[in-house]
């Protein structure tokens, strides 16, 4: 295991030394032409500094083409990529977009309807109150009639109180003797 990490360490300074070994070359093919870094322009500096970074950038292990050829093809199959999720994500998000209106225009519809019904609270809450207390009011009355009910069964049933028969027979327009009623017949 430790035998890779020093392959590994070994092939990285191979690879330093051959950009150090281009560089210093590169370097001295500048400076016999008349164009070292100290007499370039700085834009020549910067531009020569983006180049550097770019090299680093695509990973470019060697100055050959064909090195920056198979860099750039990466590159741009990973632009494609981030373009096919860029894609993706947009379709995503224009889905998002429109649920979120729909939410919106709901929600919006919603409050809407809640206020109206709050606004309907009121009135119905005093109509609700009015019929309470003529629920209440038929509530007494119908305690009263079945009072009144199971009373007149009792004495009809009962014959305690001919008077009160007589006055309620009366009340009803019927004539007559209340000892004529109990089935004996005068004829």
């Amino acid at each position: 295991m430790k035998f890779r990490y020093y392959i590994c360490d070994i092939i990285t300074c191979v690879i330093v030394l051959h950009f150090l070994y281009i560089a210093a070359r590169i370097r001295e093919i500048l400076e016999n032409v008349g164009l070292a870094q100290e007499g370039l322009p700085a834009n020549a500096v910067a531009s020569s500094q983006v180049l550097a970074n770019v090299s680093n950038l695509l990973n470019v292990r060697d100055t050959e083409l064909s090195s920056f050829l198979v860099a750039m093809g990466d590159v741009s199959l990973r632009k494609t990529g981030v373009e096919d999720k860029r894609a993706k994500v947009q379709k995503e998000s224009k889905i998002l977009l429109d649920y979120t209106r729909k939410a919106i225009a709901r929600l919006t519809y919603l409050k809407r309807t809640l206020a109206q019904l709050e606004d309907d609270v009121a009135p119905c809450e005093a109509q609700m109150e009015s019929w309470k207390t003529n629920l209440s009011i038929m509530v007494s009355k119908e305690r009263q009639y079945l009072q009144q009910y199971s009373n007149y069964k009792f004495v009809l049933v009962n014959d305690t109180c001919p008077k009160v028969i007589m006055g309620v027979s009366m009340s009803f327009g019927i004539p007559g003797n209340p000892q004529t009623w109990e089935g004996s017949s005068t004829d």
